[in-house]
C-alpha cells in the first residue's frame, strides 16, 4: 500500500495498533485529516468470519486485510478510496466485504 502513495505529498503512514488484537497496523493520514487504517489477520477466527460471509462450503480463507475507512460525508477522499479498492481487487483470490451493506462487493474468482 504504501508503494501506491510513495510519491503522494497528501499521504502520510504511521503506525496503528489494532485494538481488537493489538497487533501492529499501517495508518494512512490524507491531508493532515481524513484517515483509513489497514490491518492484517491471520487465524481461525479470520475462517469463520470467511465462513459467515460467503456460501461455499468448500471455499475458505485464513488471511485477511482489513481496510477501515474514514467517514468522508462530502466526498473530499475519494479518489484515495478509489485508489485503494482498486489496488484490492488486483490481489490474488481476493474478496472485497462491505460490512455496512453486509455484502460481497467483489469477488476475483467472479471476474
Amino acid at each position: 500500500m504504501k508503494n501506491i502513495f510513495k510519491n503522494n505529498t497528501r499521504v502520510l503512514f504511521s503506525e496503528k495498533t489494532n485494538p481488537m488484537t493489538k497487533k501492529s497496523g499501517l495508518k494512512i493520514t490524507v491531508d493532515d485529516v481524513y484517515n483509513i487504517s489497514a490491518y492484517f489477520d491471520s487465524g481461525s477466527n479470520v475462517e469463520q468470519d470467511f465462513s459467515d460471509i460467503q456460501d461455499e462450503p468448500n471455499r475458505s480463507s485464513n488471511k485477511r486485510l482489513r481496510v477501515i475507512f474514514s467517514d468522508d460525508p462530502n466526498n473530499d477522499f475519494d479518489d484515495i478510496v478509489v485508489i485503494l479498492l482498486d489496488y484490492m481487487t488486483k490481489l490474488k483470490d481476493v474478496v472485497v466485504y462491505n460490512p455496512t451493506q453486509e455484502k460481497i462487493v467483489f469477488d476475483a474468482r467472479e471476474e
